[in-house]
């Protein structure tokens, strides 16, 4: 069994804020960082948790 020290909440979190990081036009200069950073924060997730996280990130970032 997998430890972790965030919740799935504050992973949802931290998802929002690498996504609207990408959508930062000033960032364009890191987006290979962010893309990895993105990759990582997607390998938390379960693919149960993503199924119900996904709508909550997508809701958050959409305003």
């Amino acid at each position: 069994i997998a430890h972790t020290i965030f919740s799935v909440a504050e992973v949802e979190n931290l998802l929002g804020v690498v996504i609207s990081f990408f959508l930062e036009r000033r960032l364009e200069g890191i987006s290979l960082v962010l893309q990895e950073c993105l990759v990582s924060v997607l390998s938390f997730f379960t693919d149960d948790e993503w199924e119900v996280s996904s709508k909550r990130v997508a809701e958050t970032i959409s305003g």
